[in-house]
């Protein structure tokens, strides 16, 4: 029980470390001139970035 619970935890982790990982990883650089772009594509650029 104790080896199941330590393989589940490490899955866990390293699960949200890739999960992490992928979204720095994906998340483009954003020009301010291509805001509307990303915002289509679901990554919402910051308030301060729409005006």
């Amino acid at each position: 029980m104790n080896k199941k619970n330590t393989l589940s935890v490490l899955f866990f982790t390293g699960l949200l470390a890739v999960v992490l990982a992928g979204m720095v990883y994906l998340q483009p650089e954003k020009p301010k001139a291509q805001t509307a772009e990303y915002d289509l594509r679901g990554f919402p650029a910051l308030p301060s970035e729409r005006h």
